[in-house]
């Protein structure tokens, strides 16, 4: 049946009910109570344009399957969980703000972090599928922005045949994280993203469609992989697409992992895709299972590292165009064992392009607490890589390669140099106009202290706390003046 309410009291108390579909009033405003509201089976929420305001905590729950929310807005303490199989999101947009500019603070409210969150209850199930969101807007989200998890343990579920088609996340993570400050400073384990999916828990048939991230506390898109007691398996992943700019840029130096990267991926199939100006990698993908990650015409665009290929599973087919790196174009294992590496480098940069060998973790750059594992560990690690598999394309002068000391290549990679570029006046990006919200910098800039990791400049006014510039990055000319992590400026 269909229901029309005259006030949110009876939309929400008809909702409960099974089979049901509730109609919103096009163009109205609703004023949300705070409290838990429960979606009933098979049941439908058609807001028809209308907006939800949440003042105080509300989660819309479904527990049971085949729900669909759709057509509405809603900012404020407000969140979407689904526990069940067969649900749809489409043409929702949330704001964790009440004023349009503020992240708000969740935790200290005690509200729930997520956004559009799925949560696979191991206690009663150990498969969630046909999860479907689609043309949804994440805006400003406390945590996570699009998440799936498993409740109860860190691995034995799985999610399967789960679609993002046409969503955005713009300013994930707002950096209050952790709110017991028993286990840090705010931000030091903040690990939002635009798109975790999943952080624990196997997926089956993942498609990420036409989807973009820009502004993420951490990656914009992440799949968190297998580890000691988090077992991961990811099956026919696709992202398609898809695009991440200005990821990490807002990540605390506190924090005691820093991915900041535009992809963060195991395995799958990534096309067409597109990172800029990410304050780690446009592309960390970690190579664990072998014949398992294809990266076809994706491109990164003045990201610290274009591409980082962490290990060396034989049969990775990579071909992968890197635009004004600051750091290098490529870090990684490729052209071993039936894999390929066809490299596109435009204003390569300088002295050094290019590493070939190196298991270099993403996540422990710039961090100090990780230093030694990534020296004693991963540093020494070697491979043996196939010349012959390995192409080269480049403008202007041969970008310059080197091989890392544990690691061989046998053979020379093929260089190919392409014309020059149509010399056309560069186009002017405006960026989108967010603040760097969740702890507020101050604007202009202050005078104070400042150091320089990884070529970003980082300032602070008394020496605790310490922000990025929100144009970070220096000349590659002027990088090398400046010791990596050393404090300058006053009484430094």
């Amino acid at each position: 049946m269909t229901f029309k309410p005259s006030d949110i009291a009876a939309a929400l108390a008809e909702l409960k009910r099974d089979g049901t579909t509730v109609d919103l009033i096009a163009g109205e405003t609703y004023k949300l109570p705070s409290g838990l509201q429960q979606v009933g089976e098979g049941s439908t929420l058609d807001g028809h344009g209308a907006h939800l305001i949440a003042p105080s905590p509300m989660r819309i729950v479904s527990r049971a399957p085949g729900v669909t929310l759709r057509n509405f807005s809603a900012n404020g303490y407000i969140t979407l969980y689904n526990y069940a199989s067969r649900y749809l999101v489409e043409d929702v947009q949330i704001d964790h703000s009440l004023d349009g500019t503020t992240h708000l603070n969740h935790g200290a409210k005690a509200a729930a972090t997520g956004m559009f969150m799925t949560w696979l209850p191991l206690s009663s199930t150990k498969m969630l599928e046909k999860l479907t969101y689609r043309r949804c807007t994440s805006l400003r989200s406390y945590h996570h922005g699009f998440n799936l998890n498993l409740k109860g343990a860190k691995e034995g579920g799985e999610f399967r045949d789960v679609l993002y088609e046409d969503c955005v996340a713009q300013s994930p993570g707002s950096g209050y994280e952790p709110q017991d400050r028993s286990k840090g400073p705010a931000g030091s384990r903040d690990w939002s993203c635009g798109f975790d999916i999943p952080d624990a828990g196997d997926i089956t048939r993942l498609t990420v469609r036409d989807c973009l991230v820009d502004d993420a506390w951490q990656d914009g898109f992440h799949l968190d992989g297998s580890w000691t007691g988090h077992r991961q398996n990811q099956t026919d992943v696709l992202f398609e697409r898809c695009t991440a700019t200005r990821c990490g840029r807002r990540t605390s130096p506190a924090s005691v992992e820093k991915f900041r990267s535009g992809f963060y991926v195991q395995t799958g199939r990534l096309v067409d895709c597109r990172s800029e100006n990410c304050a780690n990698a446009g592309f960390a993908l970690v190579n664990e299972k072998p014949n398992s990650l294809v990266v076809e015409d994706c491109e990164d665009i003045g990201s610290a590292y274009g591409m980082i290929l962490n290990y060396g599973a034989p049969g990775a087919r990579i071909r992968f165009t890197s635009r004004a790196a600051k750091v290098r174009a490529f870090v990684g294992q490729a052209g071993a064992q039936g894999g390929t590496l066809d490299l596109t480098v435009h204003d390569a940069p300088t002295p050094k392009a290019i590493t070939l060998g190196r298991a270099l973790r993403i996540d422990y750059l710039g961090c100090d607490n990780h230093a030694a594992q990534q020296r004693d560990k991963y540093d020494r690690l070697g491979y043996t890589l196939q010349g012959d598999a390995i192409t080269v394309r480049f403008t202007g002068l041969p970008p310059m390669a080197e091989t890392w000391p544990s690691s061989r290549v046998v053979g020379g990679p093929k260089y190919v140099l392409l014309p020059a570029e149509p010399a056309t006046p560069p186009a002017v990006v405006t960026e989108p106009d967010v603040p760097l919200t969740g702890i507020p910098a101050p604007a202009p800039v202050p005078a104070g202290r400042f150091k320089v990791i990884d070529g970003c400049v980082w300032y602070s006014v008394d020496g605790t706390i310490w922000r990025q510039l929100p144009t970070p990055f220096l000349p590659r000319d002027a990088t090398d003046a400046f010791a990596a992590g050393r404090v300058y400026g006053p009484e430094a």
